[in-house]
């Protein structure tokens, strides 16, 4: 069984765990440290642009997976996305509290959908 890694507490590095896990899951395992990632894809204590995220994905996969990006994909696609035993990478956007402002950003990677669940690998 795949271990994955985990993103600690409080930390904001989810999109560089979040490409050391698509490696995993995908059997291409990525060969650098989750410091150069961090490194490579700028994550700060703001977090990680989304297009270096994006940019990383496609060059430390590149001939090995099909890297596709969509802007608002809905819930029906994704699931569908899934059923044909790929992978999906989700950036999403949720409110920390009733204050229009205070916004938090997470990506994660869902490997499957079984019995109306999602599986996740932080």
């Amino acid at each position: 069984m795949t271990s994955y890694l985990t993103q600690p507490e409080d930390s904001t590095i989810c999109g560089p765990v979040a490409i050391i896990n698509v490696g995993r899951w995908s059997k291409h395992p990525v060969k650098k440290s989750l410091k150069d990632i961090c490194e490579e894809v700028q994550c700060d204590s703001g977090g990680t642009p989304i297009r270096h995220i994006d940019k990383s994905l496609r060059k430390e996969f590149k001939k090995k997976l099909k890297v596709i990006k969509k802007r608002y994909c809905s819930v029906n696609e994704a699931k569908k996305h899934l059923e044909k035993g790929n992978a999906l990478l989700l950036s999403f956007l949720f409110k920390n509290n009733e204050e229009e402002k205070d916004v938090s950003e997470h990506i994660c990677l869902f490997t499957k959908v079984k019995d109306k669940k999602w599986y996740v690998k932080f």
